[in-house]
């Protein structure tokens, strides 16, 4: 989860990037027309976080309305998520794998 949020983060501030470039290359020179850089497909690593992040993010995505910004759509169900998946999980391990406390009486052995 916290992987294909940051993956989420640095695509956006490439981006953000990308565009401050196109607008100082626009505003520099009218005449270059440039095309706009072509987008990399995804690396097998990137795409199997995104695949494994849309499979835990799955159940909270309708948490947020489409008609809110891309981090809002990105944080809140990664958050909700990982609050679930996470800590629920967690707790649900630990409760299920505690057992019985032996209390174990020592016996003195001196003699008075």
């Amino acid at each position: 989860m916290l992987l294909g949020v940051l993956l989420f983060a640095l695509d956006q501030m490439h981006g953000v990037s990308n565009d401050a470039q196109a607008r100082v290359s626009q505003s520099v020179s009218y005449s270059a027309a440039t095309a706009p850089p072509a987008e990399e497909p995804p690396t097998r690593f990137e795409s199997v976080v995104a695949d494994a992040n849309e499979i835990l993010r799955a159940p909270f995505e309708g948490a947020v309305p489409r008609s809110a910004d891309a981090w809002t759509r990105e944080l809140v169900p990664a958050f909700l998520a990982l609050l679930v998946w996470g800590v629920g999980l967690s707790a649900v391990a630990n409760a299920v794998s505690r057992r019985p406390v032996r209390t174990q009486r020592y016996v003195s052995t001196r003699v008075p």
